[in-house]
């Protein structure tokens, strides 16, 4: 299986995204996983990321990441960034589409 947003046009527009995304967080000295994951700890109580540990230099880079804070400037930086709905292409090729529940 494929996945629509990583073929043709839609593979260069979200790569663009990821690329201004790796860029922030560079710029303010995170890695992108880990920007990944303080933007989704700024989201409210109620989001609990699931994050992937498989070395103890991961969970030491994830515990690095929960205690940096964003501030109300980057929060509104990263949500123009890559608005929730500007990514291309459907999330599942037309095949699974069908096992997919609404």
């Amino acid at each position: 299986m494929y996945s629509p947003r990583l073929v043709g046009d839609n593979y260069d527009y979200n790569m663009s995204l990821a690329y201004q995304f790796t860029t922030y967080a560079t710029k303010i000295g995170l890695t992108p996983a880990q920007l990944a994951l303080v933007w989704l700890l700024h989201q409210g109580k109620d989001i609990v990321p699931l994050v992937g540990m498989t070395t103890p230099k991961h969970l030491q880079t994830n515990i690095n990441a929960v205690e940096f804070k964003l501030n109300d400037q980057q929060l509104s930086e990263l949500n123009n960034l890559i608005p929730v709905d500007s990514i291309k292409g459907e999330r599942y090729a037309p095949a699974l589409m069908p096992f997919v529940a609404n």
